[in-house]
């Protein structure tokens, strides 16, 4: 579920997907040095999608923000895809 990339500054990513859906969470550090929430998400095969970025003030706010958008996603029977 958790992947972590030092070099490339992302912390965690999770992939969802629900029939023809797809959503996608990834906290990372921006060049500021900020915590950074990207949730990507739309229709599988489309070339548009739609991206929300959340700054969170605290390492503590952002793995809660997080862990709270994966347990919502799970709890709408969204599936978690590892690759």
């Amino acid at each position: 579920m958790v992947c972590y990339h030092p070099h490339m500054n992302i912390q965690k990513h999770v992939y969802f997907t629900k029939n023809t859906r797809y959503y996608s969470i990834t906290l990372e550090k921006d060049l500021l040095g900020d915590l950074v929430i990207y949730r990507n998400f739309g229709r599988i095969g489309a070339k548009k999608g739609k991206t929300i970025v959340e700054i969170c003030d605290n390492q503590f706010q952002a793995k809660a923000r997080f862990t709270d958008l994966c347990q919502y996603r799970m709890k709408k029977r969204h599936y978690l895809r590892v690759y």
